[in-house]
């Protein structure tokens, strides 16, 4: 009985002694190894991957109990596999082979769902309505207060009122998270104005939710005839009905001395008012300055410190600038600038300016009941 085939001469001695040579060609006897190939199957309910190894002759039933189980026509081993897994395992074959098999299990789902976050927030600003939506899969109630999910499982929505900057995590049906950034701005929602804006009715705009205003003195250096002509009236309007309100002066300084009057102009105009959201030099005119001679950055940071110190020196510690994001970028960049307050012009859906500011003027375009026409529109953030 041979276990190989092989080929060889052998021989055998009849009783007379005689040596009769006998050729021997073993053939038939099947040396392969059996043929193993792997299928998987996702079950998308359970999140699990059932690997089946199929061999063309019958295995050895020699694997561990709680590993794969095979078939009772002894040609099918199987394992249902709840992870990820790349491995090489073995089976034998009847004939005592040894297959060595590729494992490789990659259908599993081991991400959270994919998911993007939209923000919107009320007319004025005071509150913010955050949505969740998962483009992908869906979601599984949250445990955290104050969420709620949708019917299809596909989006969250939750409303907050105060500002928030935290991460949470969104689950799918198989309890993988995505950690998700959720950061909410609250702002203060107020208007800046000139005469430009008219006979402002300042009582339709404080009942308009309006809540703070930054009101214009004036423009350039200390001249009567460069007074805003609606300035007292606005500002005794706001002190009349308690709305808190500022003051800017549209600069046109070309230097220090010009900077040094436009600070008397301002001191001359809020004499006897307190404007509680600051004063602001409004530094921007790019037409203005090309007719004149633009100065240099160095000259723009030299005349808006000596425009503050002025400021300070009478008492005034609630001072910043404004200007729109490109002059803050490209001019007004000096780091000596930082100490003072930035209000930012950048009529956007959010402010991108890398430096810390206070204020935000994200719209000219604003509608206010008690005003005729655009108006700008402002945000300001405590600290």
């Amino acid at each position: 009985e041979f276990g190989n085939n092989t080929t060889y001469m052998s021989s055998v001695v009849d009783i007379y002694g005689n040596t009769v040579p006998v050729p021997i060609n073993v053939t038939e006897i099947d040396e392969s190894p059996a043929k193993v190939t792997v299928a998987y199957k996702y079950n998308e309910n359970t999140n699990t991957v059932i690997a089946t190894m199929t061999s063309n002759r019958e295995l050895k039933n020699n694997k561990p109990a709680n590993s794969w189980k095979l078939s009772e026509d002894k040609k099918h081993y199987t394992f249902e596999f709840g992870d990820n897994t790349t491995y090489m395992s073995s089976v034998e074959d009847i004939y005592g082979n040894i297959i060595r098999i590729q494992i490789n299990v990659t259908e599993i789902d081991k991400k959270g769902p994919k998911v993007t976050v939209k923000y919107k927030y009320n007319d004025y600003g005071t509150q913010c309505t955050v949505t969740v939506i998962s483009e992908d899969e869906d979601m599984i109630s949250k445990t955290t207060p104050g969420w709620t999910l949708s019917e299809d499982k596909r989006q969250y929505t939750a409303t907050f009122s105060e500002d928030a900057d935290f991460y949470t995590n969104f689950t799918d049906k198989y309890h993988n998270s995505t950690k998700t950034h959720i950061k909410i701005s609250i702002g203060i929602i107020g208007i800046d104005v000139s005469k430009h804006n008219g006979n402002i009715d300042w009582q339709k705009v404080k009942d308009a939710g309006i809540q703070f205003a930054i009101i214009r003195c004036g423009y350039g250096q200390d001249i009567l005839s460069q007074d805003d002509n609606k300035f007292e009236y606005n500002v005794n309007e706001c002190e009349r009905l308690g709305i808190p309100y500022g003051v800017y002066l549209y600069s046109y300084a070309l230097d220090t001395q010009n900077a040094l009057s436009e600070a008397d102009h301002v001191l001359r105009l809020i004499k006897g008012h307190n404007p509680q959201y600051g004063i602001w030099l409004d530094i921007e005119d790019d037409a203005y300055y090309a007719k004149y001679g633009r100065p240099t950055n160095e000259m723009f940071t030299n005349i808006a410190i000596t425009f503050f110190n002025k400021m300070k020196q009478n008492g005034y510690s609630k001072l910043g600038i404004y200007s729109n994001l490109e002059w803050f970028n490209k001019t007004l960049n000096d780091s000596r600038l930082d100490v003072y307050e930035k209000w930012v012009a950048q009529w956007n859906k959010e402010c991108t300016y890398q430096k810390d500011y206070t204020m935000w003027q994200y719209t000219s375009d604003g509608e206010v009941n008690g005003i005729s026409g655009r108006v700008d529109m402002d945000k300001f953030y405590k600290k």
